[in-house]
C-alpha cells in the first residue's frame, strides 16, 4: 500500500513538474540547437494553445532574431514584454532586435529599460556603452535622409522652435581657434538647452552633418551654407556670429538670427567685453539669442543661465581640444585632453559629460554585439531557470501535446498525446 501511494505521488509530480513535453518545450530544444525554421511554428502552437504565451512570444521573437528577421522579432518581443514587464531576456532582445531594425530611438528606450532590470554592473556598463552607438547610428540616419530628401518637395518640415546654435568664428590671433569654436558652442547649446521653449539642436548632430557634406572651416562660415544646414535640420532659425577684437583691445561679438524660411538675416543686440572676460561675454551671447526669441528668463531658470560652467581658460581649450579629436573619431585623445580640462577645473561638468560620452564611444568602437548578448543570456538563464520553471507548473496539466503539422517530428521516445482525460485515483 505504502509503495502504490509513493508511485501515485511520483506520478503526481513528474507531471506537474513537465513529465511531457509541449509545443513550448519543443520549440526551446529547437532553438537550443539552432533549427530555427522547426522551432517557430512550435512556439506559434504554444501561442494558439494560450500556454506560457509571454514565454513563447519570447523565444519566438528571440528566434527570429537569430533569423535576422529584426522586424518580426520585434513585434513578437515587444508583446513579451508588455505581458512580463519583469523579464529581462525579453527587454534585451527586443532592444537588440529594434537596433538591428533601425528603430534607434524606441532602441534607446528599450536598452534603457533593459538596464533597470539588470543587477550586473558589467552588463550594464556594456549596455550604456552600447546605448551610445545606437545614438551615432541614430544620427547617422537622420543626416543621411535628411540629405537624401533635401531636394524632395516634403524635405523642408521645420519645427517652429527647433534652432541651430552654429558655430561662433573665433577671432584668427586666439590660441587655438578651433578649440574656442567648439568649447563656446558647446556652452552655448548646453545653456539653451535648459530653456523648454526651445528646441536647440545637439553639437554632436550638427558637426555629424558638417562631416557629410564635407565643408572646410572657411565653408562653415558660409551664408549658403549656415541656411542649408538649418534646413537639413529642419530649424525655423541659425544663430551664428563672430568675435572679432576691436583696435582698443576690446572683444566685438557680431551675433546674427538666421531665419531659414524667408533667407532673412536678422543683427542680434550684443554687448562688449574685455579682453580677459570670454565667459561673461558668452553669457551676455545667451541672453542676447534669446531675447530676439523674445524669451526673457527669470528667476531659477535665469541662475542656472548665468551660472559658468568654468571660468579657467587652460580647462576652456584643452576641452575644445577634446571635443575636435572626438569629432574626428580619435577618441582616445578626446579621452585624454577632457581628464587635463577636468585636471584644470575639477568641477567642470559639461567636460564630465563629454568625458563619459568619449569613453563611451571609445568602448562601443570595439564591441560586438554577440559578446554582450552571451553575457546576457548567460546570466539570465543561470538566475532565472528554476523561476522560469516553476511559473510553468501551474498550467502543466493542461498543455497541448500535439505538434504542429508544420514542424518536424516528434522527439524520439516522446509518448503520443492522451485521448481521454486522465483519472488520477488514491487509494487509502
Amino acid at each position: 500500500m505504502k509503495f502504490e501511494k509513493f508511485g501515485i505521488i511520483f506520478c503526481i509530480l513528474t507531471l506537474v513538474l513537465g513529465c511531457g513535453v509541449s509545443n513550448y518545450d519543443r520549440g526551446v530544444n529547437f532553438l537550443g540547437k539552432e533549427e530555427f525554421d522547426t522551432a517557430i511554428p512550435y512556439f506559434e502552437a504554444a501561442i494558439n494553445s494560450g500556454v506560457n504565451t509571454a514565454e513563447a512570444h519570447r523565444e519566438l521573437g528571440i528566434t527570429y532574431y537569430k533569423k535576422e528577421m529584426a522586424q518580426q522579432a520585434a513585434n513578437h518581443l515587444r508583446i513579451a514584454v508588455k505581458n512580463s514587464r519583469k523579464d529581462s531576456r525579453a527587454a534585451f532582445f527586443l532592444a537588440a532586435a529594434l537596433e538591428k531594425n533601425g528603430s534607434f530611438d524606441e532602441a534607446v528606450d528599450a536598452y534603457r529599460e533593459f538596464i533597470k532590470l539588470n543587477s550586473s554592473d558589467a552588463i550594464d556598463h556594456d549596455v550604456k556603452s552600447r546605448i551610445v552607438l545606437v545614438k551615432d547610428q541614430r544620427d547617422n540616419q537622420f543626416v543621411q535622409e535628411a540629405i537624401a530628401g533635401e531636394l524632395e518637395a516634403n524635405s523642408g518640415k521645420i519645427s517652429d522652435n527647433r534652432i541651430v546654435a552654429h558655430y561662433i568664428e573665433v577671432i584668427p590671433g586666439s590660441e587655438d581657434p578651433v578649440a574656442l569654436q567648439k568649447s563656446l558652442t558647446s556652452l552655448l547649446i548646453s545653456d539653451l538647452a535648459k530653456v523648454d521653449q526651445i528646441d536647440v539642436v545637439r553639437r554632436s548632430l550638427l558637426q555629424k552633418l558638417i562631416n557629410v557634406i564635407d565643408l572646410d572651416q572657411d565653408a562653415v562660415f558660409n551664408t549658403k551654407n549656415i541656411n542649408r544646414i538649418g534646413r537639413l535640420l529642419r530649424a525655423k532659425n541659425v544663430i551664428s556670429g563672430k568675435i572679432e577684437e576691436a583696435s582698443d583691445g576690446r572683444l566685438r561679438l557680431n551675433l546674427f538670427l538666421n531665419k531659414i524660411k524667408s533667407n532673412e538675416v536678422q543683427p542680434i543686440s550684443t554687448p562688449e567685453g574685455e579682453q580677459n572676460d570670454l565667459f561673461d561675454l558668452q553669457k551676455a551671447l545667451v541672453f542676447s539669442i534669446l531675447e530676439s526669441l523674445d524669451i526673457r528668463p527669470v528667476g531659477t531658470l535665469k541662475k542656472a543661465l548665468l551660472k559658468r560652467e568654468t571660468e579657467s581658460m587652460s580647462a576652456l581649450i584643452l576641452f575644445g581640444q577634446g571635443i575636435d579629436s572626438a569629432d574626428r573619431g580619435d577618441y582616445a585623445a578626446a579621452v585624454k585632453l577632457l581628464r587635463d580640462a577636468l585636471s584644470e577645473d575639477p568641477d567642470f561638468e559639461l567636460a564630465k559629460k563629454v568625458l563619459n560620452d568619449a569613453e563611451a564611444h571609445e568602448i562601443a568602437r570595439s564591441q560586438d554585439l554577440s559578446i554582450i548578448e552571451t553575457k546576457v543570456v548567460r546570466r539570465i538563464e543561470s538566475q532565472s531557470a528554476i523561476h522560469d520553471r516553476f511559473s510553468r507548473m501551474d498550467s502543466a496539466l493542461t498543455r497541448e501535446f500535439a505538434p504542429p503539422t508544420a514542424a518536424d517530428a516528434t522527439l524520439e521516445g516522446d509518448a503520443p498525446p492522451p485521448k481521454t482525460p486522465i483519472t488520477i485515483i488514491v487509494k487509502q
